[in-house]
């Protein structure tokens, strides 16, 4: 190649990338001129899409001997279609052999065929100028967008969503597609480059990634070719500050009693326009404990604008406002935790029916089984009252067999107060066989409750009663006096009896009266018998009286007992008004008595006979003496005497009336006549001797949910209690229970479903239930069985320790009448260990009885005169209200107080001290024993494990035995006496 020349302007030289194409056969056809050859001999551009280039290359070579001199090449041009240039930087000269090169550029700018000439100059000896045929089809090749705006929705900023643009290429070409955002918001849209083949479809991820928060509005300019005009897509948004917020922003659960779980739902609203996911839910960090999410794991997709609850509970544990919150976790960058206020107020009426349901089990078909159904307002004294409204017993199959005494209350209905109740005696008389089953509903402000009573009937054969007497006269007395007589019925036959609703029939106007009430139900087994008082009063205005007495035989008629009386303004004044004999034994007979009949007239009155009438039992009293005789005339002021003796033939209470006959007067004037007679008349107190160490600690622990406070400070000062117990060497039978004592919830655990009703837990027997220091993890064990759970409703924690340490519980290994086995309390009292009761609760006691009735039955448990073998220790609210209590509690301190324990405030941080309190307790064995009587000089007599000692000294003014050397720990201690005759 010569150097040193470049092509001439003829060129029209100008910088580009050159682009070799391949040609067809065809193509290279040479076209030579002298010494200079052309190939190809035309060019063939093919196919190019309008606003696109394509670059050929056409050789030029000197095919002769000498030099050549390229002098010009040149298009006819076809307004810019076609252009040339060199493609060797302007080389003009060539040697032979050599080869410089031109690029031809085909830019179509309309559809269709283009052709032209390529024309090259030189100084070629032969033709001065080659023609090259140039040629090109120029297609319109783009691609189509399948959408003009595109609507994103509403997503959280700094998030990110997609929608496709649909584009497609018609052409028989590849078509290149480029976008770019434009306006304020154009950064917030992106859509990558991408190719489209001929004829092809593609959808394009335009991609929104908002920053900042607000609504967008943007164009993308779309490029559907390279050098096309963009084409512009409008673009909405809206950039969210959180997609996923809690609506409304608390959830107030209002006010709800305390130990009351209520269920509210926080709302989740997914304001965006995309799916979001919700991965669970916990407490907000200080939220109060009253507060519960019962499912914390979880996955939840909220579809766009979806509102979703989720629930949450609160069971206030203690008076006044609780707050906190509930955190939601969601799958978002810039607001992963969505948040929900959570309050509520404890302290509020709440309703307590006792029992919640009942079974009369099965009863002889005649008989009558009561049940006193207990409604109480067990809330707090923040709350409102209960208005008790009505009772009723739900029609059905079995209505009949079931009755009750309550009659509806005025209008707007009984007002209870906290602490309040009322009780609705509810009846239980089958006529006939089988099972029967009856809905009860009580009815307040607040909505209907259901008790559902059920019980079977059997047939009893029938009854041989003896009622004595069959008819009772009360004869005369004064107007306003009264007189008191007996009915016995005595179960002559060979099968137990069954006898209800004793009752006044006919009450004479109100003249007779059963002081002792009415008798509901009452079995008798052969031999039995039962006695019952009758009232007389004279009526005001005078005259006879005439009443019954009935009663029901559950196998046969009603028992109908006539009654008699007569009024009369007598001038017969006795004094005393009766005579009781007392009790008798049969080695204390009664002595005989005396009665003064006065004459209280300004007249003599003739008095003809005085004599024992009809009565309970004849032959039990006699007439031994008048003074003077009768028949006789008593003067104004003046007395006759009448003395009578009580002869205790017959076991039991007996009546009888001494019936003194006046001229004038129909009937007799009445002095009662009334004895007892007991069966034997010595007396045999027994004792267990103590043994110091050993120490039997029942805990009863409140098992409703206002104890989730409470609970995790029993567990931690558990141990407190086992190292103080073994520091002290004390031998411990330990047991626990709840006060529950009905059953509540399957999800309650241990196996009772919160109504122990005094089984130790767990009554299901997952573990242990009577740990001693053998037990292995003592310690870990008691902590498990004091995790009682949080699902009753009611504290009757007197009631749940009476029936875990009384019979039948305490000696059954199975308790018969429930479903559970082996769920009694056998094993768990020891005659001669103490006893210690643990009572655990944040609200005070809600058993039926007096305090003074429970604290004595419990100090009963280990001997009726040593109490000192029980005490009582409370962990509950003080008497001043404290925060964390659901109340006050001056029935636990009353209990503690009582049988000289100590309490602690269920407010306080660490319950240890009063653990450690009650493991060193000093129970130490005694020498000084208290009678039940008042021994008879010289028939006292003390064993010691069987063996007759006199080693003991008796002091009559406390009626007390007194060792000179203990008895040894454990012993069993007899004392036999006959009681003083009085």
């Amino acid at each position: 190649m010569m150097s040193g020349k470049t092509v001439s302007s003829t060129f029209g030289l100008f910088a580009f990338s050159v682009a070799l194409v391949a040609c067809s056969g065809r193509d290279r056809v040479t076209n030579v001129s002298g010494a200079l050859a052309v190939f190809p001999g035309n060019v063939d551009f093919s196919l190019v899409a309008l606003h696109d280039t394509r670059d050929m290359d056409v050789k030029l070579r000197n095919v002769g001997r000498s030099g050549l001199e390229i002098r010009g090449a040149r298009v006819d041009d076809k307004g810019g279609i076609y252009t040339v240039q060199s493609a060797d930087g302007g080389i003009t000269d060539i040697i032979p052999g050599e080869e410089v090169h031109l690029v031809v550029r085909f830019a179509p700018l309309d559809a269709g065929v283009v052709a032209t000439t390529l024309k090259v100059q030189s100084d070629s000896p032969g033709t001065k100028e080659l023609t090259v045929a140039l040629e090109g089809t120029g297609v319109d090749a783009h691609a189509t967008l399948g959408a003009r705006l595109m609507d994103f929705g509403r997503i959280e900023a700094q998030a990110t969503t997609s929608k496709l643009l649909k584009l497609s290429n018609t052409s028989p070409l590849p078509v290149v597609v480029s976008a770019k955002g434009i306006g304020d918001d154009g950064n917030d849209f992106t859509m990558p480059p991408l190719t489209l083949a001929p004829g092809e479809e593609k959808n394009a991820a335009v991609v929104f990634a908002p920053q900042l928060v607000g609504k967008k509005v943007a164009g993308l300019a779309v490029t559907p070719c390279t050098g096309c005009d963009p084409v512009i897509v409008n673009l909405v948004g809206e950039a969210l500050e959180q997609a996923v917020v809690a609506d409304p922003l608390v959830v107030d659960f209002g006010q709800v009693p305390v130990d009351f779980t209520t269920t509210h739902a926080a709302v989740l609203h997914n304001l965006s326009t995309e799916v979001q996911t919700v991965t669970g839910q916990h407490l907000s960090a200080g939220s109060d404990e009253s507060f519960n999410t019962p499912t914390k794991a979880f996955v939840a997709t909220l579809q766009p604008d979806e509102w979703r609850p989720f629930d949450n509970t609160f069971s206030p544990g203690h008076l006044n406002v609780s707050s906190g919150g509930v955190d939601y976790d969601v799958k978002s960058v810039r607001h992963p935790n969505t948040h929900a206020g959570l309050t509520g107020k404890g302290g509020l009426a709440q309703l307590c029916i006792s029992p919640s349901d009942y079974d009369f089990k099965k009863q002889p078909i005649g008989s009558k089984t009561t049940l006193t159904l207990n409604i109480q307002n067990c809330g707090q004294v923040t709350g409102k009252p209960i208005v008790f409204q009505n009772f009723a017993l739900e029609a059905g199959s079995s209505t009949d067999q079931f009755t009750s005494d309550f009659s509806p209350p005025p209008a707007p209905g009984v007002t209870l107060f906290a602490g309040q109740s009322i009780n609705i005696k509810i009846n239980y008389e089958p006529t006939r066989d089988g099972a029967s089953k009856v809905l009860a509903d009580i009815v307040t402000d607040g909505g209907t409750s259901t008790v559902q009573l059920t019980g079977s009937a059997t047939l009893f054969p029938p009854c041989d009663l003896l009622v004595t007497p069959t008819s009772l006269n009360f004869g005369t007395l004064a107007p306003e006096h009264g007189g008191l007589l007996t009915i016995k019925v005595a179960n002559h036959g060979d099968t137990t009896c069954v006898l209800k609703n004793v009752q006044i029939g006919d009450s004479g106007g109100g003249a007779f009266r059963l002081p002792g009430g009415n008798v509901d139900n009452i079995i008798m087994y052969p031999a039995d018998y039962f006695a019952f008082d009758v009232e007389y009063v004279a009526p005001v205005g005078g005259g006879s009286v005439n009443g019954t007495v009935t009663m029901s035989p559950a196998s046969s008629t009603v028992i109908t007992v006539p009654l008699k009386g007569n009024s009369v303004d007598t001038c017969i004044v006795a004094n005393p008004v009766f005579l009781d004999f007392g009790v008798a034994s049969p080695n204390c007979p009664p002595h005989p008595m005396s009665v003064d009949l006065f004459n209280n007239c300004k007249k003599a009155v003739s008095i003809l006979k005085a004599e024992v009438g009809t009565g309970s039992t004849n032959g039990e009293f006699a007439i031994t003496n008048t003074s003077p005789a009768t028949p006789d005339t008593l003067a104004p002021g003046e007395h006759l005497t009448v003395q009578a003796a009580y002869l205790a033939r017959t076991i039991g209470l007996n009546a009888m009336p001494l019936f003194v006959s006046v001229l004038g007067t129909p009937e007799p004037f009445l002095v009662p006549l009334i004895g007892e007679l007991l069966g034997k008349d010595t007396i045999t107190d027994t004792f267990t001797q103590q043994v110091a160490n050993k120490v039997d600690v029942l805990f009863v622990v409140d098992n409703t949910a206002s104890m989730i406070e409470e609970d995790p400070r029993i567990q931690s000062s558990i141990p407190a209690f086992v190292s103080a117990a073994a520091a002290k060497g004390l031998d411990l039978h330990v047991g626990v229970t709840t006060t529950g004592t009905v059953a509540v919830s399957d999800a309650c655990p241990g196996g009772a479903q919160g109504g122990e009703a005094g089984r130790l837990f767990p009554v299901n027997n997952t573990t242990p239930r009577i740990l001693t220091q053998a037990t292995p993890n003592f310690a870990a064990l008691l902590q498990t069985n004091t995790a009682v759970g949080r699902c009753g409703n009611a504290e009757n924690a007197f009631e749940a320790a009476q029936l875990a340490l009384s019979l039948p519980l305490s000696i059954l290994a199975d308790d018969p009448s429930t479903a559970q086995t082996f769920d009694g309390n056998l094993g768990f009292l020891r005659d001669d260990a103490a006893l210690e009761i643990i009572f655990i609760g944040d609200e005070d006691d809600h058993s039926p009885n007096d305090v003074g009735t429970y604290v004595k039955a419990l100090q009963n448990v280990k001997g009726k005169t040593q109490l000192e073998r029980t005490r009582i220790y409370v962990i509950a609210p003080p008497s001043t209200l404290c925060a964390g209590a659901a109340g006050t509690g001056t029935r636990y301190q009353q209990a503690a107080a009582l049988t000289g324990g100590d309490s602690l405030s269920i407010c306080s941080s660490d319950y240890a001290p009063l653990f450690r309190e009650a493991a060193g307790h000093d129970f130490q064995p005694s020498a000084t024993f208290k009678l039940s009587g008042v021994p008879t000089t010289g028939t006292l007599t003390v064993t010691v494990n069987g063996t007759a000692v006199a080693g003991y000294t008796y002091d009559p003014g406390t009626s007390t035995v007194t060792f000179t050397s203990l008895p040894p720990p454990g012993a069993k201690i007899a004392m036999t006496y006959r009681k003083v005759c009085g």
